[in-house]
């Protein structure tokens, strides 16, 4: 569709388009004034949710990857029953508790609404003191039953205390912003501002329980795992307490050490002392053996026997009480060992003197002297006993230090396993405190970021958006329909397969156009109408002149597929206008169509179509004129798909016209029917269009002048019209005779 088509359509649907907008605006402001009036108020929350602050770090990342997730969990949290129910108890608690209405929290019809709704009995048994204790006798009233009078307000279609009218609650994301703008629209500005207050108190404590309650499970489960561990471990520790004690070990590692180590020491030490001895005792020897080559006999008699005795006894306590003294655990050992000291030297000198005075009883004074070896042979046989004793005293240390070597050696295996027990509690022990530390760490990151702000408080609403609303959709509405006819007038038209144009007419029935006629003569078309016609009785004429050569009448066929198509119109339209150029035209008319209506004239005369059945029947013979008379002989036929039509004509015809209405479709049978007649005739076939459109007339035929019918004398006079060339005399000779006969 071009442009000029489209405006051609709607310039010709014009009314339609003004009429249905127009009456789509009253409606949609006569339906919209009677509703009730609608107030909304709003709010801004600020969520933080990506730039929220955290104790662990990460504070510019933030929870940024599930901002999405937490976004939605704002609206399933405010959509939830549970929320809703909360703030109708507020909101209906405020209500109720009001002694009067008052518009800055309910007005008077929502007021005496509200009265209605529930009995007095029953608002007088919910009203408590406060706000608090009345919201909370109304969740118990409403938990008490599924079927008492605030269960059914609940779950009705009430405008101010339903979950229905809850819903009304709209949130969106303000942007790419971390705020949430909250709306509610209510028929009260007051219930609108309060119930989004108590939806804020609400949802932000809910919100906060939310976030909170996330780690508490996991907080609860470290802090009990955190607990059996610590007591297993006091259970590993206590179990190498009571080992330590039951084998007298204080520190395993330092006593198996020292106890080597000392084991160690005390062999060398014994061998030290065994090497020494044997050489003292060899030295004691030598002397006793020197002795006794000088005469002293008998050293080992009684008496220097049992001070041997005593001082071998004091030299070994001499030993035992330095080993005491050296390890510092006796405090009295000092003065023990000063005493055995004395004692010692004592039973030196009782010795010597005791030798001294054995050899004096013994010996003359010519004999000869003894002293030095006999303070040899003492020292020798003191050291002897000092390191006999010594070496007594290291067998019993080493003996000691054995028993307590091969004690100790069994008991490093049990001592490793506990030790292992209490390494793995303790790491198990730490693991769970590091655990509950950075889940209670995480807990406090969230109650951080759960932090919700409130931007800009419920607002109360000044104006009904729904005086606003009005004009917009008044507007839309006429506009839309604007559109919506356009489209469905243009739809319709592309869709639309009737024979509406020439141009479509001639692409439809491969057939050219040789006129168009107007569908009325009203008014402003009259002289468009006169002026198609008259092109058309132009063309005709064309036709008739582009013949080669004339032996007769210009014989003109009109012929449509169905009755009513404007055969007798093109016929008459035709023989009027041709009678106006001077050209003599006889219209055959058949009879069965027109016996009634039709006056017979010197220039119209009716046939019987029956008889031009039959074969090699002529026009003369059809009409009962004399050819001669006439230049152009048009022919109506009989609807072709509805009558039986002369099909001994066609083969004489000249031009072959085909009326057609413009608001009909071509049919199939069309097609076959005007494809037979067009093998029957020679004759070029041209479509009339029947009833076109004004624009369309006028875009076949062309911009022409307005001036009236009456106005167009001096236009005809200066016209040339084209004569027909004189017919053929001897062509019609036969056909005279047959009238004549």
């Amino acid at each position: 569709m071009t442009l000029k088509e489209f405006k051609r359509l709607m310039l010709r649907n014009r009314w339609l388009l003004i009429l249905i907008p127009v009456v789509t605006a009253v409606s949609v402001y006569f339906f919209t004034s009677l509703q009730q009036d609608k107030y909304t108020s709003k709010t801004t929350i600020f969520t933080g949710i990506a730039s929220g602050y955290r104790i662990a770090g990460d504070n510019n990342e933030g929870f940024r990857i599930g901002a999405e997730n937490a976004f939605g969990n704002f609206n399933s949290l405010i959509e939830a029953r549970d929320t809703k129910e909360e703030v109708i108890f507020n909101l209906l608690a405020t209500h109720l508790m009001l002694p009067k209405s008052d518009p800055k929290i309910l007005d008077k019809e929502n007021y005496d609404r509200l009265k209605e709704l529930l009995p007095a009995a029953l608002r007088k048994k919910l009203v408590a003191g406060t706000v608090e204790k009345t919201a909370a006798n109304i969740e118990a009233y409403f938990k008490s039953s599924n079927k008492n009078e605030i269960h059914k307000l609940l779950n009705s279609n009430d405008p101010v205390y339903s979950y229905n009218a809850l819903s009304n609650v709209q949130t969106s994301r303000v942007g790419a912003s971390e705020m949430v703008e909250l709306e509610y629209t209510s028929n009260d500005p007051a219930v609108s501002q309060h119930t989004l207050e108590f939806l804020l108190v609400v949802f932000t404590r809910k919100h906060k329980d939310l976030f909170a309650g996330q780690t508490e499970s996991v907080i609860s489960f470290f802090d009990s795992a955190k607990q059996n561990a610590y007591e297993r471990l006091k259970e590993a520790e206590q179990k190498l307490l009571d080992f330590n004690k039951a084998n007298h070990i204080v520190d395993y590692e330092g006593q198996i050490a020292t106890t080597s180590a000392e084991k160690a020491a005390l062999a060398d030490r014994a061998y030290n002392l065994e090497m020494e001895y044997a050489g003292a005792f060899a030295n004691l020897k030598t002397v006793e053996e020197s002795l006794k080559k000088r005469g002293v006999a008998n050293m080992h008699n009684q008496e220097i026997g049992r001070i041997r005795n005593q001082l071998a006894k004091v030299t070994s306590d001499i030993a035992e009480a330095e080993s005491v003294a050296k390890n510092g655990s006796d405090a009295s050992a000092s003065s023990k060992l000063a005493r055995l000291r004395q004692q010692e030297k004592n039973l030196t000198d009782q010795l010597k003197e005791t030798i001294n005075k054995y050899y004096a009883d013994t010996h003359t004074t010519s004999g000869a002297s003894t002293d030095g070896l006999l303070d040899e042979w003492v020292r020798n046989s003191i050291l002897v006993e000092q390191i006999k004793s010594q070496l007594n005293l290291m067998h019993k240390q080493q003996e000691a230090f054995a028993g307590e070597y091969d004690k100790l050696v069994p008991l490093g295996a049990e001592v490793r396993k506990i030790r292992r027990e209490i390494e793995v509690a303790e790491q198990e022990y730490m693991f769970q405190m590091q655990g509950l530390k950075q889940s209670m760490l995480t807990q406090q990151n969230i109650e951080l970021a759960s932090q919700l702000k409130v931007i800009d408080q419920p607002n109360l609403p000044s104006s009904s958006s729904t005086d606003l609303m009005i004009p917009i959709l008044v507007l839309f509405g006429a506009v839309g329909a604007f559109f919506m006819t356009t489209t469905g007038i243009v739809a319709a038209d592309l869709l639309d397969t009737s024979l509406k144009t020439p141009a479509f007419v001639s692409k439809i029935t491969n057939f050219p156009v040789i006129g168009v006629l107007l569908g009325t003569r009203k008014g402003k078309y009259s002289r468009l109408a006169d002026r198609a016609e008259e092109q058309l009785a132009k063309q005709l004429l064309l036709r008739y002149h582009q013949k080669e050569s004339i032996k007769g009448p210009f014989l003109v066929g009109v012929l449509s597929s169905h009755a009513g198509e404007g055969k007798s119109t093109v016929s008459n339209v035709l023989a009027t206008h041709l009678q106006s150029f001077g050209i003599d035209t006889l219209v055959l008319y058949p009879e069965n169509n027109h016996l009634d209506a039709l006056e017979v004239t010197p220039n119209a005369t009716l046939y019987s179509p029956l008889s031009g059945v039959t074969p090699n029947v002529s026009v003369a013979e059809l009409s009962g004129k004399n050819m001669l008379n006439y230049s152009i002989v048009l022919v109506e036929f009989p609807a072709v798909l509805d009558n039986a039509y002369p099909v001994s004509l066609l083969k004489d015809l000249d031009l072959t016209i085909l009326t057609v209405k413009a608001n009909r479709k071509w049919q199939q049978a069309d097609r076959n029917v005007f494809a037979s007649i067009k093998g029957l005739t020679d004759s070029s076939i041209e479509v009339v269009l029947n009833g076109a459109a004004p624009e369309d007339v006028e875009e076949f035929i062309g911009a022409g002048s307005n001036k009236q019918k009456g106005d167009n004398v001096a236009e005809r006079d200066n016209t040339k019209v084209l004569t027909p060339e004189p017919v053929d005399q001897n062509h019609w000779e036969g056909e005279a005779a047959v009238l004549n006969s």
